[in-house]
């Protein structure tokens, strides 16, 4: 009956040792990931950053696709002013 009481007090002891220990370590642990957290974070908004400064830079799918229709609008006002200036010098000619 001693040693049972023994036994159950040496074991309350070990695992209480062992829960404090491993709520030292979590804390640690959790600290340690929010700091983390904070520098993974930091660096993503330095590399959104970076890449957006680098993409300002190309000439996109999306620019090029306004450029060829701003061509086209130049091209068809051409036309028409070519076509207008050819009635009018029919109508000197004649």
């Amino acid at each position: 009956m001693a040693s049972d009481t023994v036994e159950r007090l040496a074991s309350n002891a070990w695992f209480t040792l062992i829960g404090r220990g491993s709520m030292v370590v979590g804390f640690a642990l959790l600290a340690y990931l929010g700091r983390t957290l904070v520098e993974v974070q930091s660096d993503l908004k330095v590399l959104t950053n970076t890449v957006a400064l680098n993409m300002s830079d190309r000439y996109r799918g999306i620019d090029a696709q306004r450029d060829l229709q701003i061509r086209d609008i130049k091209i068809d006002a051409l036309k028409s002013r070519i076509d207008e200036l050819a009635v009018s010098v029919n109508r000197i000619q004649k």
